[in-house]
């Protein structure tokens, strides 16, 4: 991400992913990663996780387009708690986007 962008607040977002003329759903997570990293980073992450897509495409240039605020930020005990409420947080979007 570089600087000349404006973030939403840290969190996890319903998105669309605009790349090339192709658009998709998914789920974002902005933050620092607190169930990973005891030290805040200097800059937040962005990660986007597209519903029903296996491609690869690190380093192509995408467009996120910021739908919904699913929750804050936060830190879990354990991986397992993260990867449960991962999935809540894609079964929120998905309902989103079903309406």
């Amino acid at each position: 991400m570089d600087d000349e962008y404006i973030l939403p607040p840290t969190g996890v977002y319903a998105v669309k992913v605009k790349l090339g003329n192709q658009q998709f759903d998914g789920v974002c997570n902005i933050g620092y990663k607190p169930t990973f990293h005891k030290e805040k980073m200097d800059k937040p992450s962005v990660e986007v996780h597209i519903f029903n897509f296996k491609e690869d495409i690190y380093g192509e240039v995408v467009t996120v387009e910021w739908h919904i605020r699913i929750r804050n930020e936060q830190k879990f005990e354990n991986i397992g708690q993260l990867v449960s409420q991962i999935e809540k947080d894609k079964q929120q979007a998905i309902l989103h986007f079903e309406k």
